[in-house]
């Protein structure tokens, strides 16, 4: 099975995070199944977002997230067939402000305080981990 990474940065409509519970729970129902696996970054209305999976089901889902997620300006960085996948698990990362609007993260999001570190152990090494890391040292 050929599987695709797809890494995009987006402005979010909503810059101080206040229907992140919506987009949290919007992402979580997309993606129940372990097929499509993301990676969710978000600090001060800017979003970075990688997508791992088999290329059509990463393909639609970056379609349907442009359907679904008021983002404005997105920019795809990475977009590229991998071998293995780099990330274990969904999850997201959001700066302190907009942690505090998340009281009840759904149980498939692993959710985590945005830092380089911090995300740093949520991805493997590649180019991927690379633009990722560098969006949580920006955000601080």
């Amino acid at each position: 099975m050929k599987l695709k990474q797809l890494v995009y940065v987006s402005s979010y409509v909503d810059e101080y995070g206040l229907d992140l519970p919506n987009f949290m729970e919007s992402i979580s129902l997309t993606y129940k199944s372990d097929d499509v696996r993301m990676m969710t970054l978000f600090s001060k209305g800017e979003i970075m977002l990688l997508l791992e999976g088999p290329d059509i089901a990463v393909q639609h889902a970056f379609e349907k997230l442009q359907r679904d997620v008021k983002q404005i300006t997105v920019t795809v960085l990475i977009d590229k067939q991998i071998e293995t996948r780099q990330l274990t698990k969904t999850c997201m990362g959001y700066n302190t402000s907009s942690w505090l609007l998340i009281s009840n993260p759904p149980a498939t999001v692993g959710l985590f305080r945005l830092n380089h570190s911090s995300v740093y152990k949520q991805i493997m090494e590649g180019p991927a981990n690379v633009l990722m890391v560098q969006f949580a040292r920006d955000c601080h």
